[in-house]
């Protein structure tokens, strides 16, 4: 019980042992005040009440300080609590804050991240990471904040009005693709420049985004869950293993300029009656995507769907 707490106190009759507690102790403003008999029923109430999960606290936070424009930026840092799913947004949210040399901002949620090496163990400790591409060529300003929603408790870092900082130097490159503006049927980089892609897929590994790149192809269409089983056969669990494979790819592709058109789901994954298919057909499936009988979003793997 905090200090301030003791300032009026009033209670009903407790029995504590065999001593009885007036049913009016008084105040401190008001004496009688007898300390020493409410002491027994403080300690018991604190043995009694487990200790409440503690609100998110920051600790060794790392991020870049300088990058090139339309190029990532990286922010890692670990949290002094643990959660049962760090997945979960219900559980522990978190988002950074981006105010760029403009004045606009955006945010960018936090995510889960295990390193590992070529074995495929582990080389570290997981942690916290948030990535962000500055459009800009300037300052940038950033905070972080973690709402654990356990206890009901929002901790911004740096704490107050303070921010963290980072530099955005010109770059070559064009930028992101997206909808051109002119014609909504075609694609363009972030200078207006069209975009043409060319490629295959849904097949995809380092000798296929090398491949594409020594044949001036530009794009891969390519099914990141479940091919990847990146969801872990669980709906809201994800394997981490799986999740930084699609991120080396990422970072493959990315280094020779080859785009993915990513899609998160796959038709045969959600077919109750691929039996009706030609048997082929039904092979060639299951080689590379798992069927709706082992999909998490089925009901009787755990998901919340009896039937797609």
């Amino acid at each position: 019980i905090c200090g301030s707490a003791y300032r009026r106190i009033r209670c009903r009759k407790f029995y504590l042992g065999q001593r009885n507690i007036p049913a009016e102790i008084g105040t401190m403003e008001n004496p009688p005040f007898r300390l020493h008999r409410l002491f027994p029923a403080i300690v018991l109430l604190c043995l009694t009440f487990p200790a409440a999960a503690r609100p998110a606290q920051f600790e060794s936070i790392d991020f870049d300080k300088t990058a090139e424009q339309y190029k990532r930026v990286e922010v890692r840092f670990q949290l002094k609590e643990t959660y049962s799913n760090p997945f979960d947004p219900e559980e522990i949210d978190i988002w950074g804050y981006f105010r760029g040399p403009y004045g606009n901002t955006e945010k960018r949620p936090a995510f889960w991240y295990q390193h590992y090496n070529s074995d495929g163990v582990p080389d570290m400790k997981p942690e916290w990471r948030i990535r962000f591409s500055p459009t800009e060529v300037g300052r940038y300003d950033f905070y972080i904040v973690a709402e654990d929603r356990r206890v009901g408790v929002t901790t911004r870092y740096p704490l107050g009005e303070t921010t963290l900082s980072f530099s955005a130097s010109p770059s070559s490159s064009a930028g992101f693709v997206k909808k051109s503006a002119k014609n909504p049927r075609y694609f363009c980089f972030e200078n207006d420049a069209t975009f043409w892609g060319v490629g295959a897929g849904p097949v995809l590994n380092r000798d296929v985004i090398r491949n594409h790149a020594k044949f001036k192809l530009n794009w891969i269409q390519t099914e990141f869950t479940p091919a990847f089983l990146i969801e872990d056969r669980t709906v809201g669990r994800y394997n981490l293993f799986r999740a930084f494979q699609g991120d080396e790819l990422l970072q493959e592709a990315e280094n020779h300029g080859v785009y993915f058109q990513i899609v998160f789901s796959h038709w045969s994954s959600w077919k109750a009656d691929m039996h009706t298919l030609p048997e082929e057909l039904q092979q060639y499936e299951r080689n590379l995507f798992p069927p709706w009988s082992e999909n998490p979003y089925n009901l009787k793997n755990g998901g919340p769907l009896s039937h797609p």
